[in-house]
C-alpha cells in the first residue's frame, strides 16, 4: 500500500518539507524536520528500488488502459472514488469511497480481489456510512480496465456524466427522505438467496425508508405485490454527495 502513496511523499519531502525546514526558527525544530526528511528520502530510495520492476510494467500497462491480476491492487488507493454497475446493469452505474484491496481465495472459487468501501446511505432516520464490497475475479493477462467488474472512476470514459447522473439521483433521492408518493418509471432490483431479480416499476408507489429497511426492502404500491430492495447507495466525493439509488424517471 506505501507504494500507492510513492509520488505524494516524493512531492511531500521535496517541497512541503524542504518550506519548512527554511521556516522553522528554532533549531530542535529545524532538526527535527531534518530527521523527517533522511526518515522520507530513505523510504522513497527503498520503494524506487524494490517496486522498480512493478512501476515499469505498470507505466506500460496503464498507458493502454489495461491491467494485470497481480497488479491490480495498484488501481484501487484508499479514499479514491471507484465505479461499478449495479447489479451487472451497465445502465444503473454507483460508486463508492475505496478502503483497502483485498486479495482473496478459495478451493472452489480460485483467487479474486474484494474491493471494500464505503458509502453514504440512509437508514431511514438519518445518514451514515455504509459497507460495499465488490469483487473481481481472477483473469488472465492483460485485461481493459473498463471491462472489469470494478474499477476506479477516473477511468471512466465519461467521468463528468456519470458524476452529473449520480448527484442528480442523489438529490432527487434526499426529496424522498421520509413518506413519500410518486410516479414512478423504471428498474427495481429484488434481492433473493441465490441472486437479484429486476422488477420494472410502471405506476404509483409510496415509499417510507424505515419501514423499507426493517422489512427487507419491502415498499407500497399500487402496483400488485410489487417488491423492490430500495438499494439507495451513496457516497461522498470531495464536496459534493452521491446518493445512488435505482435507475427511476421520477414523473
Amino acid at each position: 500500500m506505501l507504494y500507492l502513496y510513492l509520488e505524494e511523499l516524493r512531492g511531500y519531502t521535496k517541497n512541503t518539507l524542504k518550506t519548512k525546514i527554511k521556516a522553522a526558527k528554532k533549531r530542535k525544530e529545524k532538526k527535527a524536520l531534518k530527521l523527517t526528511r533522511s526518515h522520507c528520502r530513505l523510504m522513497i530510495r527503498y520503494l524506487d528500488e524494490d517496486y522498480k520492476e512493478v512501476k515499469k510494467s505498470l507505466k506500460g500497462l496503464l498507458k493502454s488502459g489495461e491491467i494485470t491480476f497481480d497488479l491490480l491492487w495498484a488501481l484501487f488507493k484508499p479514499n479514491s472514488i471507484a465505479f461499478t454497475p449495479t447489479y451487472s446493469n451497465t445502465e444503473d452505474p454507483r460508486c463508492f469511497k475505496v478502503e483497502y484491496a483485498n486479495k482473496s481465495s478459495s478451493f472452489m472459487r480460485g483467487e479474486w480481489y474484494s474491493i471494500e468501501g464505503q458509502y453514504l446511505e440512509y437508514d431511514g432516520k438519518s445518514f451514515g456510512l455504509g459497507e460495499f464490497e465488490a469483487d473481481v475475479d481472477t483473469f488472465k493477462g492483460p485485461k481493459k480496465i473498463t471491462s472489469l467488474a470494478c474499477y476506479p472512476l477516473k477511468y471512466h470514459k465519461d467521468v463528468t456524466g456519470i458524476t452529473g447522473q449520480l448527484i442528480e439521483r442523489g438529490k432527487r433521492f434526499v426529496t424522498m427522505e421520509g413518506m413519500t408518493y410518486k410516479a414512478m418509471k423504471g428498474m427495481s432490483y429484488v434481492k433473493k438467496k441465490r441472486g437479484v431479480a429486476k422488477v420494472n416499476i410502471n405506476g404509483k408507489l409510496g415509499t417510507l425508508l424505515s419501514l423499507s429497511r426493517s422489512l427487507g426492502g419491502i415498499f407500497y404500491s399500487t402496483l400488485p405485490r410489487t417488491l423492490s430492495s430500495l438499494c439507495f447507495y451513496t457516497v461522498s466525493l470531495s464536496l459534493a454527495k452521491f446518493i445512488l439509488t435505482r435507475r427511476l424517471q421520477v414523473v
